[in-house]
């Protein structure tokens, strides 16, 4: 909670105690802006009446964040009911809805829209739905960014030192060891799919199944990855309460930062589930760590910490004041004889691998972030973030270069067909309808198994509608070359 933001009453108090406000929220508003009018063009290929606007080449926006003023001016009852609750969420909320500019979006053209039920390119569900890309409760995380932006002393700090992080020896004496990789996977038991149980429940259950000697978490837990900022106790209740691979000795269950815990300040993440008494204690509250494995060394990067860009999308490893990860991985020794998997919350291409990924406000990209981090290209990279299940390819402008990338971000958030995914770029992706007749997917996650050698395999599983699990693609036996 904000105690700076919740001591506030109104509008003018709060322009009195923070005089620069709307400067703070205006990077902000300027992304919603150029956010709806990226799905108003959309909106306008599939529906009369709606004109198409011309958006700045320069103008940075996301269409997940496309609804977020109609949200702010179409509110359900009971989610301002519960807003009020909160007094920092509340003098947020009133400090939006005065420096917002008013949404564009008729509610009637949406319903038309949503009529569609429409899935982009990019494998975007479009519907009203729990976690679907229209469901009003996304307005929460706006709320709890806006709140950062207005007293930043609220989120978690200081920021974890490289001394506390965890980087230990493991699988001694062994070949091979197998890990479970889950992206995206925070939110709890929803819905009546999946026999019944919710996608993240049938994944977890798959994943106990399968017997992972190691489980990583990339990240995002939802809405927000809250402790008491609403929705309270996100992170206990999605994450830590719900998380059960059947490993139970220390050091075998991870969990890194995201964006959607960012919402939540990192008090979530930091403070809850890095706490002494859950799977994830042995991080002692960090949100990175390192793992010596034969020829391997593991490394699980926060992308989202010290990420400038608007709502933590686009991805940063730190800066120059902020030296944490780069001094850890120094702290590892030399890399460059070593077989280096990394793994981070954000993605370092476009979702079809067509385009590195950049971040203009950090004034670099991830890519060249994380190579400068480890003074070599990493051998394997595994990312979350896009609500997707890919095996890229050499073809792949990251896979040309000789990384093995993959994306897991596909854990348990409702999501379709990325029909727009370049299958040149792509060995295997994520498309299996959920059930006859559906638009939505079956949801996922990856096994690997990592050789002493330096080798490395990997199955990719779906988890069915009924509750069930399948291998949807094997990789070959020695992805990455001893």
């Amino acid at each position: 909670m904000s105690k700076l933001l919740a001591s506030m009453s109104s509008i003018d108090e709060l322009l009195e105690r923070i005089p620069d406000t709307q400067q703070r929220l205006y990077d902000l508003n300027q992304y919603l802006v150029t956010s709806e009018q990226m799905l108003t063009n959309l909106m306008a290929e599939f529906v009369e009446g709606i004109s198409p606007i011309t958006v700045s080449h320069d103008a940075e926006g996301s269409l997940e964040f496309g609804a977020f003023l109609h949200w702010l001016n179409h509110s359900n009852q009971d989610l301002i009911t519960s807003t009020n609750q909160d007094p920092a969420a509340a003098i947020t909320y009133q400090a939006l809805m005065h420096f917002a500019p008013t949404s564009i979006i008729s509610p009637a053209h949406l319903s038309q829209f949503i009529s569609l039920q429409h899935v982009s390119k990019d494998g975007t569900l479009w519907a009203f739905e729990k976690y679907a890309q229209l469901d009003g409760g996304w307005l929460t995380a706006g709320v709890n960014y806006a709140i950062n932006l207005l007293d930043p002393e609220s989120i978690y700090h200081p920021y974890p030192t490289p001394d506390q992080a965890y980087k230990h020896d493991i699988g001694t004496g062994n070949e091979s060891l197998s890990l479970a990789i889950i992206g995206d996977w925070g939110t709890g038991a929803y819905g009546n799919d999946f026999g019944g149980q919710g996608p993240a429940i049938a994944v977890m259950n798959a994943v106990r199944a399968l017997k992972p000697d190691y489980a990583v978490h990339l990240g995002d837990v939802y809405y927000s990855g809250s402790d008491e900022r609403l929705p309270q106790h996100e992170e206990q209740n999605f994450l830590v309460d719900q998380w059960n691979t059947g490993l139970t000795a220390g050091g075998t269950n991870f969990t890194i930062n995201s964006n959607h815990e960012m919402y939540g300040a990192a008090q979530g993440l930091i403070g809850v589930a890095l706490a002494p008494t859950t799977p994830f204690a042995h991080q002692n509250k960090t949100p990175y760590f390192a793992l010596n494995f034969g020829q391997w060394v593991i490394i699980g990067l926060d992308s989202a910490y010290f990420d400038p860009s608007t709502l933590y999308m686009d991805g940063a490893l730190g800066n120059s004041t902020n030296t944490q990860q780069q001094e850890f991985v120094q702290s590892l020794g030399d890399l460059s004889q070593k077989k280096v998997l990394v793994m981070t919350h954000h993605n370092p291409m476009s979702f079809d691998g067509k385009t590195i990924s950049s971040n203009k406000k950090a004034g670099i990209g991830l890519w060249d972030g994380m190579t400068e981090l480890l003074g070599k290209q990493p051998d394997a990279w595994y990312w979350g973030h896009l609500h997707l299940g890919v095996a890229y390819n050499e073809n792949s402008i990251l896979g040309a270069t000789g990384t093995t990338c993959r994306c897991v971000g596909h854990g348990a958030i409702p999501y379709g067909n990325a029909y727009g995914m370049d299958t040149n770029n792509v060995d295997y992706y994520a498309h299996t309808p959920l059930k006859d007749g559906s638009k939505q997917v079956q949801n996922s996650f990856a096994m690997l198994t990592l050789n002493v050698d330096g080798t490395l395999s990997e199955t990719f599983y779906e988890v069915t509608e009924v509750g069930g699990y399948t291998k949807a693609w094997e990789s070959p036996k020695e992805l990455v070359s001893a």
